[in-house]
């Protein structure tokens, strides 16, 4: 965050740079989703490559969820929807100062579904708490770490993988390599 409120001659300058300058912004948008450590953090449930397995997986990220002292925890699960096929996942938690946190949970998906849409739910005694969706896309874009790179209209700067089906194609002005794998199109990008 900014230090907005700073009462510091420098600061100030920095915060009335920062948010009048686009480079500012490019940058704040390739670091974005890491922590202070630069290790990346996930709120929302997201697809994983393993290049070495040459398999897919959908990661589903801790979660802390509020539970009252007197609050008897009867049930919590997860529900992950693919077109019609719902999968239930009953995560492992440990208490935590408001309540518990879940453990991060992975399940293999076939490589053909990558381009599907998955809406998950996490559900707490019966009552909705966490609502994400994996949209459809056409292409799936992953960084070196095998991790989902998400995006609006910018890609960030660093080593990009991405699959598309066979009938697809990506266009760009750098040059690109790309080979079929899994039955689909990979880019190195």
């Amino acid at each position: 965050t900014l230090p907005l409120n700073s009462k510091n001659r420098v600061s100030q300058f920095f915060v009335k740079w920062a948010q009048n300058s686009p480079k500012f912004e490019t940058s704040k948008k390739e670091l974005s989703g890491l922590t202070r450590n630069g290790l990346k953090r996930y709120s929302s449930p997201y697809i994983k490559f393993n290049y070495s397995k040459k398999q897919f997986s959908i990661i589903l990220p801790p979660q802390n969820v509020y539970v009252e002292e007197d609050d008897d925890l009867k049930e919590l699960y997860w529900r992950v929807i693919k077109d019609d096929e719902e999968r239930v996942i009953k995560p492992d938690f440990r208490s935590s100062v408001t309540g518990v946190r879940t453990e991060e949970i992975s399940f293999t998906i076939p490589h053909y579904d990558i381009f599907d849409s998955y809406k998950i739910e996490l559900i707490k005694d019966g009552v909705r708490i966490n609502d994400r969706k994996i949209r459809r896309d056409s292409v799936r874009f992953f960084d070196d770490d095998g991790d989902m790179v998400t995006y609006s209209d910018h890609i960030p700067a660093a080593q990009i993988y991405a699959f598309t089906d066979t009938e697809d194609e990506i266009v760009s002005d750098t040059e690109i390599y790309s080979e079929h794998m899994l039955g689909m199109n990979l880019y190195n990008l």
